[in-house]
């Protein structure tokens, strides 16, 4: 595949009101100069094992103790040493995972490759390009099931304090609502709006307060003022910024 992908190869389930939740973020008047395009990549199968996942995730308990291994790990260790070639030059797996060789930037930089099972189709392999929290830019090879199945991990997080990642329609609107912001504040960042298949096709999107990522450094309260209206106002839970967002549903900004 040569070029960028289109809109129905970034979302293969995308329908009319979540492509017009898209456009929305896009085209606000006051949207961030995002600059980068991506889509969640499920299918409706692969969405179907997302699913599935969350299910084991809210049936299960942790099963294990700090100082205590859990019971899957030697399996995964044991895989790991017979079907990922980085691992599998070392020979047999060991006992313990304090033994396991670590692997390092450089490995991932120099043989991005050999961290792939063999036994995975490479069909719906996808690469991104990261420098994680310092260094260089990597490329990492990944899934999309890989990305969404963060998701289900992130809810189970939040309900150990009473808190919830929804998605779906706003009751009251019937529309897609936006589902969660990602708020950095980096000299430079990827920035995007998208969409999400597991959260029912509700918004998602990743900006950085940088003011040289705006138009106007003003427009960054509005348009976090905006997408909130499409999901209540989450000011009883959110850090307060710097800078105070215009917030008409509470007191709890500016």
């Amino acid at each position: 595949m040569t070029g960028a992908l289109t809109e129905i190869e970034r979302y293969p389930w995308l329908n009319e009101d979540s492509r017009r939740l898209l456009e929305w973020m896009h085209e606000h008047p006051a949207a961030p100069r995002f600059n980068h395009r991506c889509g969640d990549r499920l299918t409706v199968a692969g969405l179907q094992r997302v699913l599935q996942f969350e299910e084991e995730v809210s049936a299960g308990e942790p099963g294990w103790r700090p100082g205590q291994p859990p019971p899957w790990l030697a399996e995964y260790v044991a895989m790991c040493f017979r079907d990922v070639p980085f691992y599998r030059r070392y020979g047999a797996a060991p006992g313990r995972l304090e033994d396991v060789p670590a692997c390092t930037r450089a490995d991932l930089s120099r043989e991005p490759w050999t961290f792939v099972p063999d036994s995975l189709p490479l069909d719906d392999l996808i690469v991104y390009n990261t420098s994680g929290t310092t260094g260089h830019p990597l490329d990492v090879l990944s899934h999309p099931e890989a990305a969404s199945k963060y998701l289900p991990l992130l809810r189970a997080a939040l309900r150990l304090h009473s808190l919830t990642l929804d998605g779906g329609r706003d009751p009251a609107t019937g529309r897609p609502a936006m589902a969660a912001v990602l708020v950095c504040f980096q000299r430079r960042t990827y920035t995007y709006a998208s969409v999400s298949a597991f959260l029912g096709g509700a918004g998602f999107a990743k900006i950085n307060l940088n003011p040289a990522d705006w138009r106007e450094p003003g427009d960054r309260s509005p348009f976090l003022d905006d997408s909130r209206s499409w999901r209540g106002c989450p000011c009883a839970t959110g850090p307060r910024p710097s800078f105070p967002p215009r917030c008409n549903s509470c007191q709890g900004f500016g």
